[in-house]
C-alpha cells in the first residue's frame, strides 16, 4: 500500500521535532559509531534524524518513498554531510543495496513490511553493526490534555479512524523486540528519554499538516473552518499561545 504524504514536506522539514542529540549520542555509544562505515537511514523524510546521524559515518545513504520529502531534504541538508538520497521504499531494499554498519528508521518502520526489511538487512549488515528504530509517541498517541483535544477536532473533520488505521495497528502487532529476535539479531535493546516540548498555534498546526492523518489537502473546503475551531478549542487550555507536551522517545536497538 502506498502510504499518502502529498503536500507535507515542507511542513514536515520546518515542524516535525528532530532527533535530539541524547538520542543520536545513545545509539552512538551503543554502536560505537566513530565516523566510518555508512549508515542507512530507512524513511528519512526530510532528514529529521538522517542529519544528526549523518555526522558520525563517512557516508549516508538516505531513502524516503515520497519525491517531495527527498526534494525537501536535498534543499536543506547541511553542505559537509556526504549524504546520497534515493527515492525508494525500504520494501524495496535488495542485497545489492550493499554493506552498511548501521540502518535507522526514526518514525518510520511501522510503515514497512517489516519482516521483509528485516530479513535483507540481516543479510546486509556489517558484522557487528546493526539498526535502530526510533519514534516518539504523535499527538494521536500522547496524553497531553491540549493534545487530546487537538484530535477531537481533527476527528471532528476527518473522522474517527487515522488513515491507515489497519496499517499501522498490524505494524505493532508483535514487538519490535520479538520481530528483530525471530529475524537473527542480538545484544536487543530498549531504551526510552523523556523529553519535554513546548508548542505554539502554529507549530501545533504545522505538525498536523506534516503528517499523513492530518494532510491540509484532507479538509478539502472545511480548512480554514477547521483552523478557527482548533485554535478556540487551544485558547481554552491556554491564551497565552504556549502549550507543553510531555513526550518520550522509544529506542530499540539490535545487532547483526
Amino acid at each position: 500500500m502506498k502510504i499518502k504524504f502529498d503536500g507535507t514536506a515542507e511542513y514536515y522539514s520546518k515542524y516535525r521535532p528532530v532527533c535530539p542529540k541524547e538520542v543520536v549520542n545513545y545509539v552512538k555509544d551503543i554502536f560505537r559509531l566513530d565516523r566510518r562505515g555508512v549508515l542507512l537511514d530507512m524513511g528519512c523524510g526530510t532528514g529529521t534524524a538522517t542529519f544528526p546521524f549523518a555526522k558520525h559515518f563517512e557516508k549516508t545513504l538516505a531513502i524516503d518513498a515520497e519525491q517531495e520529502m527527498i526534494e525537501m531534504a536535498k534543499l536543506i541538508a547541511p553542505k559537509d554531510l556526504n549524504i546520497e538520497w534515493r527515492v525508494m521504499s525500504a520494501n524495496d531494499l535488495t542485497p545489492d543495496i550493499g554493506a552498511c554498519r548501521l540502518a535507522i528508521a526514526c518514525r518510520a518502520f511501522h510503515w514497512f513490511d517489516q519482516d521483509k526489511v528485516l530479513k535483507t538487512l540481516y543479510s546486509t549488515l556489517k558484522q557487528g553493526g546493526g539498526i535502530a528504530i526510533i519514534g516518539d509517541r504523535s499527538f494521536w498517541t500522547n496524553q497531553d490534555d491540549w493534545q487530546k483535544a487537538t484530535i477531537s477536532v481533527v476527528q471532528k473533520y476527518l473522522g474517527r479512524s487515522r488513515p491507515y488505521e489497519s496499517v499501522i495497528n498490524n505494524a505493532f502487532a508483535e514487538s519490535f523486540e520479538v520481530k528483530l529476535e525471530k529475524h537473527g539479531f542480538k545484544k536487543i535493546t530498549t531504551h526510552k528519554i523523556p523529553t519535554m516540548r513546548e508548542w505554539n498555534f502554529e507549530s501545533i498546526l504545522g505538525y498536523l499538516y506534516s503528517t499523513s492523518f492530518s494532510a491540509k489537502h484532507l479538509y478539502v473546503n472545511n480548512l480554514q473552518k477547521f483552523e478557527n475551531e482548533l485554535k478556540t478549542t487551544l485558547n481554552n487550555f491556554n491564551t497565552d499561545d504556549k502549550f507543553i507536551e510531555h513526550n518520550e522517545w522509544t529506542i530499540h536497538t539490535a545487532h547483526r
